[in-house]
């Protein structure tokens, strides 16, 4: 038995040095990283950079989730929704996202079908903008490309959006033309050979349309929402085709004016998945 218990005394005495042993190595490295900075930086206050828009700030929320975030209705809004955007500052609102390719506009009801999975009906661009309004932040709304139905956009625009903004129209930042058609294929909202000639082509039907009505010329239309490498090499065509490269969006560019290049008409088969324009 003494044999093993002077054992297990080695073994205890061995740990311990161990450990300290540990421990002395990480002081060693704490101080060499003290005494060697990563980085140094210098400020200088007497000349300031390119100062950082006080709106730069933003948040996204999908169609269907602004009843929760948001309310119901302008009459019960979500009042700590509105103190969390109240204290954050000003800032910008979007709504939109993937829902926006399967929301549409459909204020008295309507058929179902797959692109308008999520029913718009007046009471949402209604307590969007009442948000806006309360909170000092500007919304920037999406309208569903994905039905390529330019005439649905405008309607959803004029008989929707517009009259919820009337109280303060400066809370509408823009529409948003479509989200992330470089992955339409993928979603079955166009076919496999999708490309980004067809795209520029669904888009500026969109932009003749909302421009050529006065009810809507003068808004900010919004795009493009590309998410792969590939279409994103295409921003620069797209500020061609548009005449317009001013955004303080990712990936995006205001057209507040007509496009100066219409894209040449395409003859595009309907695809099975979507629904031709009428």
């Amino acid at each position: 038995m003494r044999s093993y218990r002077y054992y297990w005394r080695v073994v205890l005495c061995s740990s311990l040095l161990g450990v300290q042993g540990v421990g002395a190595a990480n002081d060693h490295v704490r101080s060499s990283y003290a005494e060697t900075p990563l980085a140094r930086i210098a400020v200088a206050l007497d000349r300031p950079g390119t100062r950082i828009p006080s709106d730069f700030m933003g948040l996204s929320i999908e169609y269907p989730a602004v009843a929760a975030y948001l309310g119901v209705t302008p009459a019960s809004p979500n009042t700590v929704f509105r103190h969390l955007l109240t204290n954050l500052g000003s800032g910008s609102l979007r709504v939109g996202g993937d829902s926006q390719d399967t929301s549409c506009w459909r204020p008295i009801g309507g058929h179902d079908s797959p692109e308008c999975a999520f029913k718009i009906t007046a009471s949402l661009p209604q307590v969007v903008l009442s948000t806006a309004a309360a909170t000092g932040w500007r919304a920037l709304i999406g309208v569903n490309l994905a039905v390529n139905n330019p005439s649905a956009a405008r309607a959803y625009v004029t008989d929707g959006i517009l009259p919820s903004s009337i109280s303060d129209a400066s809370r509408l930042l823009g529409l948003e033309i479509g989200n992330e058609p470089d992955v339409y294929s993928q979603h079955r909202l166009r076919p496999p050979h999708y490309s980004f000639t067809r795209y520029l082509h669904e888009f500026g039907g969109y932009v003749k349309t909302l421009q050529g009505d006065a009810r809507t010329a003068a808004l900010s239309l919004v795009g493009p929402a590309f998410v792969t490498h590939e279409w994103d090499r295409q921003v620069g065509p797209f500020v061609a085709a548009t005449g317009r490269a001013s955004s303080p969006f990712s990936r995006s560019i205001i057209i507040p004016s007509a496009p100066a290049v219409s894209p040449a008409p395409l003859p595009r088969p309907a695809p099975r998945c979507c629904r031709k324009e009428s």
